[in-house]
C-alpha cells in the first residue's frame, strides 16, 4: 500500500494518471480509480480519452461504484429516505427531548445527518450507549438520540437496508472475501480526507490487491494519514512542482459590479488570445451570487458551462407541484390556487389576462373549488390559456381525502407537468432557462415515482402520499449537462479540486462565507463531540471544520498555474461596508479595482418620460378632470405629484387586498371614527356600539376569523376605550361630527373636505380636530411634512368654518393610539393663510400638468403603492440617471 501526499498542486493526481496511461499503453485494463464524485470520474474519462486512451467506464468510478460492485446485492437508505424512517421513528417513540421540535421540518434531516456522521466514525447505537456508560454524554437528550437510532437500525435491518457507513463496512469484509473480479491494483484520488470506516475498507482492499492513495497535506487529513501508515502504508511526499501564480485582489462596489467585473476581465483575456476554457470561476457553493455571474456571462456573450448543483425543490417546476399540492390539500382555496396559476414557468403564469384575472379572483376571496376559478377566468377577457389550466387541473378536484395506492398518485401528478411552458431558444438566457426547466420537469417526474417507491403499495392519502414526494424531490438536485468545449468553467470549490486552469476567479470572498464561518450543530454539540474524540470516536470538530474551510480556500487559489484574481464585493445592499475574508490579508497579492463597464444596450434605450404634460388636449383633460379639489388630494400632490398624477388623475386603483390584509388603516380609520361619531350622538357604552360596527365591517370586507383580524378589533376598541374615557371636550363647548367643508380659492377652483370634529362654543369660537388612527409617533412625520410644505387640511378647514360665521382658534392632529395629551396649534389666521396658498399654489401646478416624481420627505416612498413604477428611490441613490423633461 503506497499513500501520497502533498500540497494542492504537487502534481499527485498527475502520478497517479502516468501509472494509468504505463497500464493502458500495454494493454492492462486490470485496475480501478476510485475518485469521489461522479462528474469527476466523467472528467478524468474524458481527459484519457483526448489523449488517445480507451478505457472502460467502469474502470474509473466512484467509491459507490465500487460498493456496488463488491455487494450488488445490498443497498443502501438514500437521504431521503433515511431522514423518512427517522421521521417515523419520531413518531413512534415520541422523545421528550425532542417535543418542542417535532414538528419542525429540519429535525429529521438532522438527526439522520448526526447518525451518518456517527457510522461514519464507526459508532453504532451500541457503542453510542457505551459512551454514555463512559460518561462521555449525560444529558436525556442523547439517551434519546441513542433510542432513536437503535430504532433506526431495527428498521432498516427490517427492510433489508443499511447505512451508507454500514454498506462500506460491509464493502470492506466483501473485498477480502471475494476481491475485484479482473482487478490487480485500486487507486483512491482527489480525496480531501478519509473517514474511518473508508480507511477501513483500504485496509481490507490492500490485503488482496496493490492499492494507492492520494490525499492532501493539511491538518484535516492527518488521522487518516496516521491510520494507513499504522496498516503499514509506505508514505510518498511531493512537493509543488509548478510556480505560484500571479495574484490579484480585485474589489468591486457591489456583488452585481464583481459579477460584471469578472465578466469585463475573461472579456478582455479572450481578446488577448486566452480560450474561454483556459479560464475558471469559483464560488464557495450554488446560490444566488452564481445565478448573477451566470446572467453577466449572458448578457456579456461568455459561453459558460456551469458544474454548480442547485436544489431542485428552489426551480419553479418544483414550486408550482409544491403549489398545488398545497391547493389540493386546501380544496382548491383562491389563494392557493392563485400561486398555483401565476408561476412564471407555466402557461397561464404569462398569460396576457393572469393580473385581470388575478383582481377578480382577489375581490371574490375567500372562496374554494375549481368551478368557482373557472367562473372567474370565463369572465375574464383574453383568459384561455388560464381556462385550459383549470380544465386540465379539474382532474385533481376531488383528490383532497381521496386514497389510492402511491404509484397511481405518481401516474396522476406528472401528467400535470405538461402545463409547462414549451422550450423557448430565442437567446442565449431563454435557451438556457429551457434547458433548466426541462430538466427540472424530467427530475420532478422521476421524483414523484421515488416518493411513490417510498411508501409502499398500500393506498394512502393524498397528504401522506405528498409529503413523501417532496422529500424526494427536496433531496434533489438540478445540474444543468453541457458538451460546450470552449466555454468558460463556473464551478463550486468541492467541484474545482479536478480542475488546474491558466486563469482562475475566486469570487465572494466575504469573511464568514468564503471560508465558511460553520454553523451550530443542532444535534451532536461541539463539546461532546471534544469528548467523543478522547474517547477514540473520531468526530469532527468545530476546529476541524474551521480548518476544512481555510483548506478549500487554499484550495482554490491553487487551481490557477498564471492568475488568480480574488474578488468580493466591498458594499452590501443596504449601502453597509462588508467584511472581506481575513484570509487575504495573508496573501501577497496586486490590488486590481474594478473599472468602469458600458454595456452596450440590444436595442436602443426609450425616450426618458416627461415630467410636465405639455400637450393642450391633455391640459384641457385635467381640468374637466379636476374641476374641484379635495383637501386629502391637494395634500397627496404636494407629497409627490407623481403619486397624485397616478391615483387622482389617471384614477388608478391600487391591486385588491387579499381578506387578511383587508383589515387596511383607512378601513380601521374609518370604523373608528364611525364609532366615535354614533358614541357622541347615542351615548352608553363605546364596546356595544364597536361591536356592531366591527361585525358590519368584517362581514363587508370578508374578513376571516384569525389571529390578525383579533389584534386589529383590540387594538382599535383600546383606542375607543382611551378616547371615551375623556373625550377632551371643554366647558362651554359643544361638538360636531363630519362637517362637509367648502373653501373657494382665489383663482376659482373649490377645494372640498369633511371635518372630523369641530368643537364650539357659544361665542362662535371654534377648534378643529383631525383624527389620525395611528401612534403619536406619526406626529413626528407630519410636523416633517408640514416644514416641507405639504399639508394644508387644518388650515382649509378652518378656512371653511370661517367662511361659515366661526371664529376660528385652533387646530389639532389626534393620534388616537396614543395616550398623550392633544397638542392644538393656536396661529388660526397664519395656518389658514398658509394652507391657502399651498392650495392654490398646488391647484395650479396640478393645471400645467406638472407630474414628476418628486416626495415632500424620504419615507413619503416607503409604503408608496407607486414606487416600483417612478423608481425615485433607484435615482435618489444614483442607481441610475434621473429623467428628464
Amino acid at each position: 500500500m503506497k499513500l501520497i501526499i502533498g500540497p494542492p498542486g504537487s502534481g499527485k493526481t498527475t502520478l497517479i494518471l502516468d501509472e494509468i496511461r504505463a497500464r493502458l499503453s500495454k494493454g492492462d485494463g486490470r485496475f480501478r480509480l476510485v475518485v469521489p464524485t461522479s462528474t469527476m470520474a466523467a472528467h478524468t474519462r474524458n481527459l484519457l480519452a483526448r489523449e488517445g486512451f480507451l478505457v472502460r467506464p467502469s474502470r474509473i468510478i466512484t467509491l459507490a461504484g465500487l460498493i456496488s460492485e463488491l455487494l450488488p446485492e445490498k443497498r443502501a437508505a438514500g437521504e431521503t429516505e433515511l431522514t423518512l424512517i427517522v421521521e417515523e421513528a419520531l413518531e413512534r417513540l415520541k422523545p421528550r427531548a425532542f417535543a418542542c421540535a417535532m414538528d419542525t421540518p429540519g429535525l429529521a434531516a438532522a438527526i439522520a445527518g448526526a447518525m451518518l456522521e456517527l457510522g461514519g466514525a464507526g459508532c453504532g447505537p451500541d457503542q453510542w450507549q457505551a459512551l454514555g456508560s463512559m460518561r462521555v454524554w449525560t444529558s436525556p437528550a442523547m439517551a434519546d438520540l441513542g433510542n432513536v437510532y437503535a430504532e433506526v437500525e431495527a428498521e432498516l435491518t427490517r427492510r433489508q437496508l443499511l447505512m451508507a457507513p454500514g454498506l462500506v463496512s460491509a464493502a470492506a469484509s466483501a473485498i477480502v472475501e471475494r476481491s475485484l473480479s479482473g482487478c490487480d491494483a485500486l487507486y483512491f484520488d482527489g480525496f480531501f480526507t478519509l473517514s474511518p470506516v473508508e480507511v477501513s475498507l483500504i485496509r481490507a482492499a490492500a490485503r488482496r490487491l496493490r492499492v494507492t492513495i492520494t490525499l492532501p497535506e493539511w491538518p484535516g487529513a492527518a488521522e487518516a494519514r496516521q491510520s494507513l501508515r499504522a496498516a503499514g502504508a509506505e508514505e510518498q511526499r511531493l512537493s509543488a512542482v509548478r510556480s505560484l501564480p500571479k495574484v490579484e485582489i480585485a474589489p468591486a462596489a457591489t456583488i452585481h459590479r464583481e459579477a460584471d467585473e469578472i465578466a469585463r476581465r475573461i472579456v478582455g483575456l479572450r481578446d488577448q488570445g486566452l480560450g474561454y476554457s483556459e479560464i475558471g470561476v469559483i464560488v464557495r457553493s450554488a446560490g444566488s451570487f452564481s445565478e448573477l455571474i451566470e446572467s453577466a456571462f449572458s448578457r456579456f456573450g461568455i459561453p459558460f458551462r456551469s458544474f454548480l448543483a442547485r436544489p431542485l425543490s428552489a426551480h419553479p417546476v418544483a414550486v408550482w407541484m409544491s403549489d398545488l399540492a398545497a391547493a389540493i390539500e386546501t380544496g382548491w382555496e383562491s389563494g392557493a390556487a392563485l400561486a398555483v396559476l401565476r408561476n412564471p414557468a407555466f402557461r397561464a403564469g404569462v398569460s396576457p389576462a393572469i393580473e385581470r384575472f388575478t383582481t377578480k379572483v382577489i375581490e371574490a376571496m375567500p372562496f374554494s373549488g375549481i368551478d368557482r376559478l373557472k367562473a372567474e377566468a370565463e369572465r375574464c377577457q383574453g383568459g384561455d390559456a388560464i381556462m385550459e389550466a383549470l380544465v386540465a387541473l379539474e382532474a385533481a378536484a376531488d383528490w383532497n381525502g381521496k386514497s389510492l395506492p402511491a404509484a397511481q398518485w405518481a401516474e396522476s401528478l406528472a401528467p400535470l407537468l405538461a402545463l409547462a411552458l414549451p422550450p423557448d431558444s430565442a437567446t442565449i438566457e431563454s435557451a438556457r432557462l429551457s434547458r433548466a426547466r426541462a430538466a427540472a420537469i424530467a427530475s420532478v417526474r422521476s421524483a414523484l415515482s421515488d416518493g411513490a417507491a417510498l411508501l409502499g403499495d398500500e393506498p394512502a392519502p393524498f397528504q401522506k402520499y405528498w409529503r413523501h414526494a417532496w422529500m424526494a424531490i427536496r433531496g434533489g438536485d438540478l445540474r444543468l449537462a453541457s458538451n460546450r468545449r470552449d466555454a468558460v468553467a463556473l464551478m463550486d470549490v468541492y467541484e474545482a479540486r479536478q480542475w488546474e486552469l491558466p486563469v482562475v476567479f475566486v469570487a465572494g470572498l466575504l469573511e464568514g462565507e468564503f471560508p465558511r464561518h460553520p454553523g451550530i450543530e443542532p444535534i451532536l454539540p461541539n463539546d461532546l463531540r471534544i469528548r467523543a474524540r478522547q474517547s477514540g470516536v473520531l468526530l469532527r470538530t468545530r476546529e476541524g471544520r474551521d480548518q476544512e474551510e481555510r483548506f478549500l480556500f487554499s484550495l482554490a487559489r491553487s487551481r490557477a498555474t498564471q492568475l488568480a484574481v480574488l474578488s468580493y464585493p466591498q458594499f452590501d445592499a443596504k449601502g453597509e461596508a462588508t467584511l472581506p475574508s481575513f484570509e487575504l490579508a495573508s496573501i501577497d497579492a496586486e490590488l486590481a479595482p474594478a473599472q468602469p463597464v458600458l454595456i452596450r444596450p440590444s436595442r436602443p434605450a426609450p425616450a426618458a418620460p416627461p415630467t410636465v404634460l405639455a400637450s393642450g388636449d391633455a391640459r384641457t383633460a385635467l381640468r374637466r378632470v379636476h374641476e374641484t379639489h379635495s383637501g386629502t388630494a391637494l395634500e397627496t400632490f404636494l407629497s409627490c405629484p407623481f403619486v397624485y398624477f397616478s391615483r387622482h388623475s389617471l384614477d388608478l386603483d391600487e391591486a385588491p387586498a387579499r381578506p387578511a390584509e383587508r383589515l387596511d388603516m383607512l378601513a380601521l380609520g374609518s370604523l373608528v371614527h364611525a364609532v366615535i361619531v354614533e358614541w357622541h350622538k347615542r351615548g352608553g357604552p363605546v364596546e356595544r356600539i364597536f361591536e356592531s360596527h366591527w361585525e358590519r365591517l368584517t362581514r363587508k370586507l370578508r374578513v376571516p376569523p384569525g389571529y390578525h383580524a383579533e389584534f386589529e378589533r383590540l387594538r382599535a376598541l383600546r383606542a375607543l376605550r382611551h378616547y371615551a374615557a375623556d373625550p377632551k371636550i371643554d366647558a362651554g363647548f359643544q361638538a360636531s361630527f363630519e362637517q362637509a367643508a367648502k373653501v373657494t380659492l382665489d383663482s376659482g377652483e373649490v377645494v372640498k373636505g369633511r371635518i372630523d370634529r369641530y368643537d364650539v362654543d357659544e361665542e362662535g369660537n371654534c377648534r378643529v380636530i383631525d383624527f389620525k388612527y395611528s401612534r403619536a409617533s406619526k406626529l413626528d412625520r407630519l410636523k416633517r411634512l408640514e416644514e416641507a410644505g405639504a399639508l394644508l387640511q387644518l388650515g382649509i378647514y378652518l378656512a371653511a368654518l370661517r367662511d361659515m360665521g366661526y371664529k376660528p382658534q385652533a387646530a389639532a392632529y389626534v393620534p388616537l393610539r396614543s395616550a398623550e395629551a392633544w397638542k392644538f396649534k393656536g396661529d388660526a389666521a397664519e395656518m389658514i393663510q398658509s394652507a391657502l396658498d399651498r392650495a392654490s399654489n398646488a391647484a395650479a401646478r396640478i393645471l400645467d400638468g406638472v407630474i414628476a416624481p418628486n416626495p415632500a420627505i424620504d419615507d413619503v416612498c416607503e409604503y408608496c403603492e407607486m414606487k416600483s413604477a417612478c423608481r425615485i428611490t433607484e435615482i435618489r441613490r444614483g442607481r441610475v440617471a434621473p429623467a428628464t423633461a
